[in-house]
């Protein structure tokens, strides 16, 4: 405003008088002239206009002294409402004795910085900032503000930063917390003051050279490479790690020859370092040659120098990058290491290898390797051309070696080429143990070829041999698979002596997809004849619960297996009944009295109603647990209607979980009040029924957790009597 005051001078009387009209038209001269206020790291949108400002900033202050915490978190939390221009005020008093205000104070410093200076402020928001935060740094002596301070500048400062932070490089209490504004702070300017503060022997100048590496600007690489050579091992290891983070060209310092000289002590301590600018030569644009010659012949060096697996295994890894076929000899030992990680990192680098020369010189390695190396180049000659390996495949499947055989196996799975199928089959019929299984494997994987395209009569004879020559559970289920995925009522006399057996579920579940095949192509008889005579099996329960099904599907009365065993297969129940105590045992409820299927009954205000259920596995259990809830101490209601031809005397055999009351025709005939798992047949009652229909009312408890029973008729000696289930 100094600036406009000549201007405002030099205007009439009568608009000087007007105080308000002065300040516009000197603001809008200065905007027209170019005229600037005398700070000029003092932003225009910073400067109070009004007396309250200041007035205002006085009341903050105040708040932050104050000894109410909540009127000081206040303060603080709204500190990027006030203006920067108390940025020293508020850090000194951020050294206050009183540690609560102390605390607000540096709170309120840092919102009020990082507000000010956020993205989207005015360009030289920043340099006002930096500007108040080295007053700060110059003014106050309480060290916890200087810190806070420098670690400020380092965040938010300007290239202006590094001189005031620079000052603090001296201060021994202060100079650790400089040196990481430094290393944060952008610009060349922060380089520079590091570079400076080399001149500090010892500790410190080990970790201004850190700082150095960190920040990885070129422009610290005359000194680093000049204290890579310092006789101080500690200092020239700093400046040799120090350059590898640059990343820049170094080759005087990072030298194979260097490393081929190493003691074991400082390769140990350097290998880090010279791989990494190694990554960083190697990764530069593709037509720098150069540098990744340079890579490669450092990498190489470290494989030829070292033993540690450690070193092995990084320097596999980086030359992957740049591997040539040239590299062969050098890599190939390392398929046999001691460690596993260095094989497995050696292994994948040959395959990395690129050029058209790459498949013979690694073909050319495997004859005279050890057995271990011939099987790792295998599955890198296989991965980098499998139709060229066709005949070394075939030849190395008659190795001496069974670590070669079962790799040269594994690959002629993974090859699609099923003209493999009858060396594999050879061999399988030959050998046992890992090798069998690994020609069956694959004999199957060529298999799946087969049948992938339609090839579906190759496809079932492979399933067929690999099921006889299979010993292995596995693979036995893997060849019962292929057959079902085929469908072929010629599997069938193969898959059924199967059924009596370890895989007794997956032959059942074969037989059933093979009937879903026949019902599919519209061979419908043939597909009932199958399930029908699985059923005689008495299959695993899954199994039987399939072949239900699709029998239901295909419009047979699927109750009828049940029935024939003399299961009661249709009820209709209802419940639950409260059961505290297994007091419903003695208890009555509606059902008892009179059986209503339509209008079902009430209890306790609510209308129940019955339901129908059908059980047709064998045994026909009813699962009540699964149709009411709640299902624990509770009791429920089965009612059905059968008729039996030409019988008055029979014996009832029942399982329940848990207790059981039984009525025939309204005569109770059967209770037992047990808690139980539910096994059929585990009760067992005579009865006498009348010609034509009777009516049965069944009584079940539940304590907790399984909950259902299931009921069929058999003569005296045990022969079941079908009866006419009505179930109404």
């Amino acid at each position: 405003m100094n600036k406009l005051r000549p201007t405002i001078n030099a205007l009439p009387r009568r608009l000087r008088r007007d105080a308000s009209c002065a300040i516009v038209v000197a603001l809008a001269v200065a905007a027209l002239t170019g005229c600037q206020e005398t700070d000029p790291a003092r932003p225009w949108w910073y400067q109070p206009t009004q007396e309250t400002d200041q007035a205002d900033r006085e009341l903050f202050l105040e708040e932050l002294k104050s000894d109410n915490p909540k009127i000081r978190f206040e303060a603080w939390n709204n500190a990027h409402k006030v203006s920067p221009d108390i940025i020293v005020r508020v850090g000194i008093l951020g050294g206050n004795t009183d540690q609560a205000i102390a605390h607000a104070a540096r709170q309120a410093l840092r919102r009020m910085v990082h507000h000010a200076a956020r993205p989207g402020q005015p360009p030289n928001s920043r340099q006002y900032i930096t500007y108040q935060l080295g007053r700060l740094l110059r003014i106050c002596r309480a060290n916890e503000v200087r810190r806070e301070t420098l670690n400020l500048l380092g965040i938010v400062g300007t290239d202006d930063a590094a001189d005031h932070i620079a000052t603090m490089l001296s201060n021994v209490d202060l100079r650790d917390d400089a040196r990481m504004a430094l290393e944060r702070l952008p610009g060349p300017a922060a380089t520079n003051a590091l570079i400076k503060a080399l001149s500090t022997r010892g500790d410190f100048e080990l970790r201004i050279i850190e700082a150095l590496g960190q920040r990885g600007d070129k422009l610290a690489l005359p000194a680093l490479k000049q204290r890579a050579a310092d006789p101080d091992r500690d200092i020239s290891f700093a400046a040799i790690n120090a350059l590898s983070m640059i990343g820049e060209p170094a080759p005087e310092v990072f030298s194979p020859d260097r490393v081929r000289s190493m003691s074991d002590e400082e390769l140990d301590q350097l290998v880090d370092a010279f791989v990494r600018y190694a990554d960083k030569q190697a990764s530069r644009i593709w037509f720098n040659f150069t540098g990744r010659e340079e890579a490669h012949a450092i990498y190489l060096a470290i494989l030829q120098r070292t033993d540690a697996p450690h070193h092995k295994y990084i320097a596999l890894q980086g030359l992957g990058e740049v591997v040539t076929a040239r590299d062969v000899d050098v890599i190939l030992p390392l398929l046999t290491d001691d460690a596993p990680e260095v094989q497995a990192a050696a292994e994948k680098t040959l395959s990395q290898i690129t050029g058209f020369d790459a498949y013979p010189q690694i073909t050319q390695a495997i004859e005279g390797s050890t057995p271990h190396q011939q099987a790792s180049l295998l599955r890198i000659a296989f991965d980098r051309d499998p139709a060229r390996c066709k005949t070394l495949l075939n030849k190395y499947l008659q190795s001496e070696s069974s670590e070669v055989r079962i790799v040269a196996a594994e690959l002629m799975g993974e090859s699609d080429d099923p003209s493999f199928a009858a060396n594999l089959l050879a061999v399988a019929g030959e050998e046992t143990g890992e090798v069998k299984s690994a020609t069956i494997t694959a004999y199957l994987k060529l298999a799946d070829v087969h049948f992938g395209r339609n090839q579906r009569d190759d496809a079932l004879n492979m399933y067929h041999q690999a099921l006889e020559l299979a010993d292995e559970h596995a693979l036995r289920a893997a060849s019962l698979r292929g057959i079902a995925s085929v469908g072929s009522l010629d599997s069938v006399e193969r898959v059924k002596p199967l059924l009596d057996g370890d895989l007794n579920v997956e032959a059942g579940y074969t037989l059933l997809r093979i009937a879903k095949a026949r019902q599919t192509a519209g061979e419908s008889a043939q597909a009932i004849a199958l399930l029908e005579d699985l059923l005689t099996t008495r299959p695993a329960s899954d199994v039987e619960r399939g072949a239900l099904d699709q029998l239901r599907d295909l419009g047979v009365d699927a109750e009828k297996y049940a029935r024939a065993e003399g299961f009661l297969t249709r009820w209709h129940i209802i419940g639950p009944f409260p059961n505290p105590e297994k007091t419903a045992f003695e208890a009555s409820f509606f059902p008892e009295e009179s059986v209503d299927l339509a209008a079902g009954g009430r209890f306790r205000g609510q209308e129940m109603a019955w339901s129908k259920v059908i059980a047709d596995r064998r045994p026909a259990v009813v699962d009540l647990a699964a149709q009411f809830d709640p299902n624990t101490d509770v009791a429920a209601y089965a009612y059905t209607t059968f008729e039996l031809e030409g019988v008055e005397k029979v014996t009832c055999r029942l399982g329940s979980s848990d207790g059981v009351v039984v009525w025939l025709n309204g005569e109770k005939i059967h209770a037992n009040n047990a808690s139980r798992s539910l096994a059929p047949d585990e009760d067992r009652f005579d009865a006498t029924v009348t010609q034509g229909e009777n009516e049965l009312l069944i009584k079940v408890l539940n304590d907790g957790g399984e909950w259902g029973f299931c009921m069929r008729l058999t003569d005296a000696d045990g022969n079941p009597i079908e009866p006419i289930s009505k179930g109404k």
